[in-house]
């Protein structure tokens, strides 16, 4: 894995003759979807743009980064504004469907519904005590998850990629109708494989030491 970190890098120029296979695409759309995420409420969406013709529109309001029209594949990460009470009872109503086959591996206090309802009453605390931009701002915090966890299977499985929030958030919206679904675009990761003539896939990376990074208490 510290192989495959170190061979990381943004990449800025993809090589468009290489595309990421299907079973590739399937592995990394399954680890976004497993990323961890605060009472794992999930308030994001990918918006994956296969679309050529949206990915050009895209490329004008991202300061023309080639990365969005030159890579295999283009993933768009969104968040809710408008995380509410309804969110939780949905995210409550599926996790009862899903662990109902588990109910004998729960401790006998877990099995109650005193202790559910205590625990989407927490959740719910939790959401109306935020402002709409404290929402909005934790939202994007978790799409960070997303993010990271993307890189580092990329890594892992030699896929190059590049983070970007270098883009019109409004355009962004406005292009891919997230405004009328609650959901405002964060950050983009561009997915596919390294050019031979990107120049920065031959530099060192550069990292600061453990001993600066790390404090130990």
């Amino acid at each position: 894995m510290i192989n495959a970190l170190n061979r990381h890098y943004a990449t800025k120029r993809f090589d468009t003759n290489k595309k990421l296979s299907q079973d590739n695409v399937n592995i990394l759309l399954e680890a976004a979807r497993l990323s961890p995420s605060s009472f794992g409420l999930q308030p994001w969406r990918g918006i994956h743009v296969i679309n050529p013709e949206t990915r050009k529109q895209l490329q004008e309001h991202s300061r023309g980064q080639t990365q969005i029209t030159e890579a295999s594949d283009l993933l768009v990460i969104a968040v809710k504004t408008n995380l509410q009470a309804s969110d939780v009872e949905e995210y409550i109503q599926s996790m009862k469907e899903i662990r109902s086959q588990d109910l004998d591996k729960l401790p006998e206090d877990a099995k109650s519904i005193e202790k559910l309802m205590e625990y989407k009453n927490m959740m719910i605390g939790t959401i109306e005590s935020k402002t709409q931009e404290q929402i909005k701002g934790w939202n994007q915090k978790q799409a960070y998850i997303v993010l990271w966890v993307l890189l580092a299977v990329c890594a892992n499985l030699e896929i190059d990629a590049c983070p970007m929030e270098g883009f019109d958030i409004d355009k962004y919206n406005e292009i891919l109708w997230l405004n009328k679904l609650w959901l405002t675009a964060t950050v983009v990761i561009t997915l596919g494989y390294r050019s031979s003539e990107d120049k920065y896939a031959h530099l060192t990376k550069v990292r600061y030491s453990k001993e600066k990074l790390i404090i130990q208490k």
